[in-house]
């Protein structure tokens, strides 16, 4: 079956309380329509990939993200140039997290792709 609720939440900010409401948000879409009709994809950039390292990273957020991205309903794509700029290896990231070129290219994409635009 192919996704119709497809949505992309913009995380830029070092903060974790928009990333607890995109996480919030994704369950309450799944929930709502179930897993097979949604796809989520969380696109990181400037300070936000702080967030998603292995070593300092929640751990209630780390096991809503290891749900949602093993379920396959939830992507999370960390922009390149933010990882240069913040001195991060890719390595220091969760597994679950795929590096992309440019945070905003991939937004741009997704959203050519039919994705809506959430800023939480």
């Amino acid at each position: 079956m192919k996704p119709e609720y497809k949505v992309i939440f913009h995380i830029d900010r070092y903060d974790v309380e928009p990333l607890n409401i995109a996480l919030k948000n994704a369950d309450n879409l799944i929930k709502d329509k179930g897993a097979s009709l949604t796809q989520i994809a969380i696109v990181v950039n400037y300070l936000a990939p702080k967030l998603f390292l292995q070593k300092t990273i929640n751990e209630n957020i780390h096991r809503q993200i290891v749900r949602l991205t093993e379920n396959k309903n939830m992507a999370i794509y960390i922009c390149n140039n933010s990882l240069k700029n913040l001195e991060i290896n890719r390595e220091e990231l969760l597994p679950s997290c795929e590096v992309v070129p440019a945070g905003i290219t991939k937004i741009i994409e997704l959203q050519n792709n039919g994705f809506a635009y959430v800023k939480p």
